[in-house]
């Protein structure tokens, strides 16, 4: 066997693999990054959320931080019983509460907060920055959910 054939065959073999590693992390790099994203609004379920929400808005972005932001129309007793039943346990605002907006998320408008100045609300964030936020509006009957794994 000639030694040039053994020496280009090695290097056919070798930029295979590098073509084939480049391709995986750029795959990769979409599935972890991507815009995996979905949005409704009035919708009368949704399977993340209690049975008894109604006029629900959601983003969902499947991507890497798996981010989940939505309001509902929901009564107190249903999103308390909701909480615990996901082991949380919203309290009494003190003070205004800031939680995000699921339309503004979804359309990468103005980033707004919603107010929340009467209702419940509870936090659970780990050092990565995921975790979820709940809140309750006693003024407009609506409950709020922010979930991201970071």
């Amino acid at each position: 066997m000639n030694r040039s054939f053994g020496v280009k065959l090695a290097l056919r073999i070798f930029l295979g693999v590098v073509a084939v590693c480049i391709a995986g992390a750029i795959f990769l790099m979409w599935a972890m990054m991507g815009d995996h994203s979905s949005y409704g609004e009035h919708l009368a379920t949704h399977e993340l959320l209690p049975e008894t929400a109604s006029d629900i808005s959601f983003y969902r972005n499947q991507n890497f931080g798996n981010r989940f932001i939505a309001d509902f129309a929901i009564s107190e007793a249903e999103f308390v019983r909701w909480a615990h039943s996901i082991k949380l346990q919203p309290e009494v605002l003190r003070d205004p509460q800031e939680i995000w907006d699921a339309r503004d998320v979804a359309h990468r408008d103005t980033y707004t907060y919603h107010i929340i100045e009467h209702g419940l609300y509870v936090s659970r964030r780990r050092p990565n920055g995921g975790g979820v936020d709940l809140a309750y509006n006693r003024d407009t009957g609506r409950g709020y959910i922010d979930q991201s794994s970071r």
